[in-house]
């Protein structure tokens, strides 16, 4: 189930792309460029979709903050990382 989870939070993030017009969104959070508020809120609804809260031993909010800071060159980098995030996760 966790693994049904996953996915459709990253299908969500990755078809929508940025979200708007939601409360506590990444598009609420200021100067951020368009690929730093993608995966603000890919980890936003993996958060929100992920049974389990240990995270696989990661400390979850400095991933959020380490991806967040990130220069992305392009939106194919910022869902690269987004994959790399939810691979972290060692959900299977």
């Amino acid at each position: 189930l966790r693994g049904a989870a996953v996915a459709a939070a990253l299908s969500a993030a990755i078809f929508l792309g940025p979200v708007t017009a939601q409360p506590a969104s990444a598009d609420s959070y200021g100067a951020l460029s368009d690929e730093q508020k993608f995966v603000a809120e890919a980890w936003r609804l993996l958060d929100g979709s992920y049974l389990e809260r240990t995270f696989n031993g990661q400390d979850w909010f400095k991933v959020r903050q380490d991806a967040v800071k990130k220069k992305y060159k392009s939106m194919d980098d910022a869902k690269t990382a987004v994959d790399k995030i939810a691979s972290s996760l060692g959900d299977k």
